[in-house]
Formats: C-alpha cells, structure tokens, sequence
C-alpha cells in the first residue's frame, strides 16, 4: 500500500488563500508510525494479505457522504475475545449482533459513539458470545426518507474451546506477567499484547486492545487513526 494514504491521517490546518482570503484547509501529511507500532501498521498494509476491512462499497445509494467503513471486527475473521469491540466510520446508524442460525434470538444492538476523530466505536456488553459460534455484524445505515436501514452484514466466529484458545490465554498471561516485572506501562503492554495477536493471526483482538486503552498518548491516537483512515482507504473485498 503507498505511502501516499498517510496523507488521508493528516492533521488539517487553516490558511487564508485565494484572492478572495477565504480561510482554506490545507492537508499535511502525517508521520510515518514510529517502532512501537511499525508491526501493526506492516501486518495491515501487507498486499498479500485478504483485505477484510475497509470501505464497504455498493451498499447503498450514490450519495454526497463517504460510503461506510468496517475497521473491526473483519469480514469471516476468528475472535479470541468474546466481548468484542466494534470498530466503523461512517453515517451508521446502530448496529446488532445475531447468532447465525438462530433467526429468533433477541440480538445485541447499539448505537456506535462518536470519537472525536470521527470514528465510531461499539463495545459489546451482553452476555460472553459462545465459544466457537458464528455471528452476524449487522449494520445499520442512515437513509433519506427511510431512516435506519440494514445494508450489511459481517460474519465472524469465536474461537472454540480447546487447545489453542487455552494456549493464547496463557501466552498473554505470561506476557503480562514479564512485562510487570519490568514494570511497563498499560499502553506498552497493550502493544505487546497486539503484536503477539497479530503474530497468531488474530487481528480483531489486536487492534481492539489497541482501541481500549484508557488515557491514550497522544501517539498511540495519532497511530489509530492514521491506521483507520489507512484501512478505510481501500475497498473490502467480497
């Protein structure tokens, strides 16, 4: 993926220009990420990979606002955590949560919260999704005239019982327990903690212990959103 998406993170300053002296947003570039998040960034951009996050397009009308974007979780991805956080930008309105399968269960729904970068963010609060089920990220997008419309829908399984979900439980409980000792801070450890998702392929867990750290530095914000508007520069693929 270019460099040139970068450009999508940076931060927006106001000059006066033009004849007229209208005050106009000039765009700048934003830095690259520094080491603490170099292997987050490497494992998103890799062109190898399936996109399975990023703009949604073609589900909904032609219309003057950007298409929607799904950041977390991705499309058919395995979650390790079974209270995900849900990850989106665009004009959505609520989204839900339905077991596949399962067509009268009531779903878990919710109305996204702004941040103020402009993404919206859902953490999921019922009841501990079920080991090694499979689920329907449904999302509901504000339409004129018609209002709250459902236009797409994600599946994603948690990781069942057994072995590996055990292994990983105490892979991150060795983990924390070696970086207190030396004693690190939250926001180094919620790093550690995403890289070794992201080395077990789990990015959906990654990025959502990237997403809940309480009080952020000010570089791990400016890292989330230049990795968000990188994700949603890019079409997810069907």
């Amino acid at each position: 993926m270019s460099n040139n998406n970068w450009i999508l993170a940076g931060l927006m300053t106001t000059a006066m220009v033009s004849n007229l002296g209208l005050p106009v947003a000039i765009a700048q570039p934003a830095p690259e990420p520094s080491l603490a998040f170099e292997q987050v960034f490497d494992f998103f951009r890799g062109e190898v990979r399936d996109r399975r996050r990023g703009q949604i397009s073609g589900s909904r009308p032609v219309r003057d606002i950007e298409p929607p974007c799904l950041i977390n979780p991705g499309d058919s991805e395995i979650l390790w955590y079974q209270k995900p956080l849900f990850v989106l930008r665009g004009d959505i309105a609520q989204i839900e949560v339905q077991p596949q399968g399962n067509a009268v269960a009531s779903p878990w729904n919710a109305e996204p919260t702004a941040t103020e970068s402009g993404l919206l963010t859902a953490a999921y609060d019922g009841e501990p999704l079920r080991l090694g089920r499979l689920y329907n990220l449904l999302i509901y997008e504000n339409q004129p005239i018609f209002g709250p419309v459902q236009t797409v829908q994600i599946p994603f399984r948690v990781m069942a019982a057994g072995e590996e979900r055990d292994r990983v439980a105490a892979d991150l409980d060795q983990l924390t327990a070696e970086l207190a000792t030396e004693e690190a801070d939250a926001e180094a450890i919620a790093q550690a903690k995403a890289n070794y998702f992201l080395e077990n392929e789990l990015p959906a867990d990654a990025l959502q212990i990237l997403f809940t750290v309480a009080a952020p530095s000010e570089e791990l914000v400016a890292a989330r959103e230049a990795l968000a508007a990188d994700i949603c520069s890019e079409e997810l693929r069907p």
